[in-house]
């Protein structure tokens, strides 16, 4: 039975979002998906010398994290293996911090990552900095997408960070207690 756009129909109730498709026989329910199973494509456009990997990157050499975290308000945040790349799931948290080790920035122009949530929201995100005391810039806010990956460069100028030269962590925030995934995490600059 063939199915199209036509006849498609979803229902939104009790915190469930159900899509029904439409055939000549049956209708068939089709739960969205909770967790991604599949991680996006990376990259592969700049020289070694333009990129300072944090996560998940099968093509440049990668930083790591640290293993420090902080998730405030509740919540877990584990690397987690997806379609064979690290990605960084965090659960019901409302804002995390996701240590690294303390890199100069300060040439760079952009951080990338990409995130899947299962419902669209707003986050927030700053930069983490330490100097004997923490130090986070302004946030930037974006929009994910509902079940799929979505690409998000941040311009660094936009942080209005006094401490580039010392970051040490994202800080992701306003994630209203839901699961997020992120991967493919680097900093990077358009000029070598």
């Amino acid at each position: 039975n063939e199915m199209n756009a036509e006849n498609t129909t979803s229902f939104v109730g009790n915190n469930a979002h159900l899509v029904y498709y439409k055939s000549r026989d049956c209708e068939i329910a089709v739960e969205p998906a909770t967790a991604p199973t599949t991680t996006p494509d990376e990259s592969t456009i700049f020289n070694d010398c333009q990129i300072y990997s944090i996560l998940g990157s099968d093509y440049y050499m990668s930083a790591g994290f640290n293993g420090e975290t902080n998730a405030w308000g509740g919540g877990t945040a584990t690397i987690e293996n997806i379609d064979g790349r690290d990605v960084l799931h965090i659960a019901n948290s409302n804002y995390l911090e996701r240590g690294f080790n303390a890199h100069d920035v300060s040439g760079y122009s952009h951080v990338h990552f990409d995130v899947w949530t299962a419902e669209a929201m707003n986050v927030g995100m700053k930069l983490m900095a330490y100097d004997g005391n923490w130090k986070e810039g302004d946030k930037q806010s974006f929009t994910t997408n509902a079940g799929s990956w979505k690409s998000v460069d941040l311009a660094l100028s936009g942080f209005n960070h006094g401490y580039l030269n010392k970051i040490q962590g994202i800080y992701p925030l306003d994630m209203q207690q839901q699961d997020i995934y992120f991967t493919n995490i680097y900093f990077y600059k358009t000029t070598e």
